[in-house]
């Protein structure tokens, strides 16, 4: 239940954050060729937006821009531009394809993303389907659409006909013939896919080879990576169930101490917003208790146990990014981890007195242990500079073996970082 409640925490942080704006600094042209200085909610589109919010101050209100009100518009280092262009209608569900190659359109004004803008311009629309178009500029300065299609073929085979998936890949010849200056590079044309990252590909290298000095509009952006050097404190808290437990306490308390590296990982787009965190510690968790079974001065059962695992920790985590404002943003982490005991010191010590016989036992407080111990954990930080900190709450199985018994691990823990 706890799992639950984390999750559905962290699902409404997450639509709080995303509902955020992020005002960036941005020029617009518009229909008039004027340069308008100014912000625009940049929210890293993977989707071409159909309309901007625009403010020429941060104090002002917004206004919404849309592809009729402006010619082009850029931010973050992403230009778009206003154009009619025409939009390939047919499904590419595979269960819904039209068995024609032929191509249906409708005309649309949009915003065309900028991927190439120098002799040869290639631009791209991801429409709200998540379909992909592509479009070069023709000696008319007009866009010309890159014309692909999935549809159904019929094929026979041992008097059996059926239906195959094939491609209408006219968009190729249509390269070829816009790259006619440089026949070295059909061949690659010949390889391309309809996809971005094939696109981007086929244009780079006809720079490299035809015009060294051209500097790509849009590179492409890489994951990024960050290391942390990460310490922290907490109090934890080991729950203990099972009859097998009836000599030690219910529940050892402790101050739990940690450090280690972090590698965070930051996806390509959506503003770095997504990254994939993946942490290494060495945790140290000591757990002391006392159990009494006390009749009288001379009949008592006194037990003084001691649980001191050392871990080496792995936690594996995805992080999202909200609150972005120069080199400061809050984060939420939700992962799992996984923790090696390379110490286990299991001990207790019982003094068992009855009348004039006193004698004392040492031996395990727990008779059956496991090394791995597994669960998973939840965080908010923020990041400052190269500082961050973060609350943590983490969950796991424990260090009992038992088939009907049950140990839980519980830590809530303050984490310091510095950025190398």
């Amino acid at each position: 239940m706890k799992i639950l409640y984390s999750i559905i925490i962290c699902i409404f942080v997450l639509q709080q954050a995303y509902s955020q704006s992020n005002y960036q600094p941005a020029t617009v042209i518009d229909s008039k060729s004027d340069t308008l200085l100014g912000w625009v909610d940049y929210r890293d589109w993977d989707i071409n937006p159909k309309e901007i919010s625009f403010k020429k101050t941060l104090e002002e209100d917004a206004i919404i821009l849309t592809p009729t009100d402006i010619s082009a518009f850029s931010v973050q280092g992403e230009t778009y531009k206003s154009a009619l262009v025409e939009i390939e209608t047919s499904s590419r569900n595979t269960q819904t394809l039209s068995s024609s190659p032929s191509i249906q359109t409708i005309t649309a004004q949009v915003f065309l993303q900028e991927l190439f803008n120098r002799q040869k311009k290639l631009f791209h629309l991801k429409n709200q389907d998540r379909a992909n178009f592509f479009y070069i500029v023709q000696n008319d300065s007009t866009y010309k659409l890159l014309i692909y299609k999935k549809y159904l073929s019929k094929q026979n085979s041992r008097q059996l006909t059926r239906n195959v998936i094939a491609e209408n890949k006219k968009y190729q010849g249509q390269l070829r013939f816009y790259f006619q200056d440089l026949p070295s590079i059909h061949k690659r044309v010949n390889q391309t896919e309809y996809t971005r990252k094939s696109m981007e590909e086929l244009f780079q290298e006809y720079y490299l080879k035809s015009h060294p000095e051209a500097v790509q509009a849009n590179k492409p952006q890489k994951n990024t990576t960050d290391l942390y050097i990460v310490a922290g404190a907490g109090l934890s808290s080991l729950a203990l169930e099972g009859e097998m437990f009836r000599e030690l306490p219910q529940n050892l308390n402790t101050v739990s101490y940690f450090a280690g590296v972090s590698l965070d990982i930051s996806l390509p787009r959506n503003l770095a917003k997504w990254s994939i965190n993946n942490e290494l510690t060495l945790n140290n968790y000591n757990y002391k208790g006392n159990y009494k079974d006390y009749t009288n001065e001379d009949r008592y059962i006194i037990t003084d146990s001691e649980i001191d695992y050392t871990y080496l920790r792995i936690a594996n985590m995805v992080r999202y990014r909200f609150g972005i404002k120069n080199n400061r943003f809050f984060y939420i982490n939700v992962g799992v981890s996984n923790g090696f005991a390379v110490i286990a010191k299991n001990t207790s010590l019982t003094n068992n007195r009855y009348y004039s016989t006193n004698t004392i036992e040492e031996g395990k407080a727990i008779a059956e242990t496991r090394r791995l111990e597994q669960g998973y954990l939840i965080g908010l930080g923020t990041k400052f500079g190269k500082y961050l900190i973060e609350t943590r709450f983490e969950q796991g199985n424990g260090m009992s073996a038992y088939s009907f018994g049950k140990s839980t691990t519980t830590h809530g823990s303050l984490l310091l970082g510095y950025q190398f």
